[in-house]
């Protein structure tokens, strides 16, 4: 072999040492590379390892609180349709409630208001106050006219005064030998409220003229108010407007009733049918005499049968209602109405 063959194998030799180095450089290179990637890889690995064993534990978790969950929605869902059946079952319940309240707040209200009629029309007749006693002289009421036709045969000559004198005469003297005087019966007064007080009775029943007509009996301020009505349909049937009234009396232990009529120029005529006296002249003849005499001689009458100290209470018809509680009182009203 010859020196440059030589040196060129030395070259090629020294050549390849440098290319294994490199590889070997390159391999450990590759090594390293590798070995840190495995590790990164390696810890990433074991990362997610651990990620995924958490995860598993709340996966475990979640489905055992999706189960009980679960378990409580369907519990719930049946205490739910139970409750709803339960709640269809009272609304149905409350309908039929509120149904019957309905109907018994209306016969409630129905009853509350018939009892009240009740009242007003029972009370006004066993115990009337004021002005209520006017409704009892009913001049319009069709018996009273046709009974009034009946008596007198109307005022035929309307402004012929000695008719109607006689025509009042004949009514007066009808109510007298018709009507028998009875006394009242006890009669109920009826409580406002029937839940809170009971019902108590008074010896007082005051009847419409309609009633006493049919009974053909009463007291004295029945056949008052009679009388009353009688006179006040005979002149209104004329076309007339002439005061027909009842007085009443007492002594505060008791009282009496009867009609009169005011008259021109200071004078009354007292028609008192439940006790027999009227006002008459000499001919006996009824007529109109002076108040304040009329009046004292009437209370007189009385005081002899038996109502002695009596006075002037309060007086009516059926367009006025006045109280006076004074005789005197009552006097001066009447002179001052009737001045000629």
């Amino acid at each position: 072999m010859s020196i440059e063959q030589a040196l060129g194998l030395g070259r090629y030799r020294t050549n390849g040492s440098k290319s294994l180095k490199l590889v070997i450089c390159l391999l450990a290179t590759l090594v390293l590379v590798f070995a840190s990637v495995s590790a990164i890889l390696s810890f990433k690995l074991y990362s997610l390892n651990l990620a995924y064993t958490e995860l598993q534990e709340q996966y475990k978790m979640l489905n055992e609180s999706y189960s009980s969950l679960w378990k409580d929605y369907r519990s719930l869902n049946q205490s739910y349709t139970w409750l709803e059946q339960e709640y269809q079952m009272l609304q149905t319940e409350y309908d039929v409630l509120e149904a019957q309240y309905n109907q018994l707040s209306a016969d409630h209200e129905a009853f509350t208001s018939a009892y009240s009629s009740l009242v007003s029309l029972v009370n006004r007749r066993s115990r009337p106050q004021g002005s209520e006693w006017k409704q009892f002289v009913t001049p319009r009421d069709p018996s009273v006219v046709s009974k009034m036709y009946e008596i007198t045969g109307g005022w035929e000559t309307p402004g012929d005064w000695s008719e109607i004198w006689s025509d009042i005469d004949k009514m007066y003297t009808w109510v007298v030998n018709n009507i028998e005087y009875s006394k009242d019966q006890p009669a109920p007064v009826l409580p406002d409220d029937p839940t809170t007080s009971s019902i108590v009775y008074v010896n007082e029943l005051v009847q419409f003229p309609n009633e006493t007509l049919e009974r053909k009996e009463g007291d004295c301020e029945d056949m008052a108010i009679l009388l009353a009505s009688l006179i006040r349909a005979y002149v209104l049937e004329a076309g007339y407007d002439l005061p027909a009234e009842v007085v009443t009396i007492t002594n505060y232990i008791s009282g009496h009733a009867a009609a009169y009529l005011p008259v021109e120029g200071g004078k009354i005529c007292i028609l008192d049918p439940a006790g027999r006296y009227s006002t008459r002249d000499w001919l006996g003849c009824l007529c109109g005499k002076d108040v304040r005499e009329e009046v004292y001689n009437w209370l007189n009458y009385w005081a002899q049968a038996g109502l002695p100290n009596a006075i002037i209470y309060f007086v009516f018809s059926d367009s006025m209602y006045k109280f006076f509680g004074d005789t005197e009182a009552f006097i001066d009203w009447m002179y001052e109405r009737t001045a000629s």
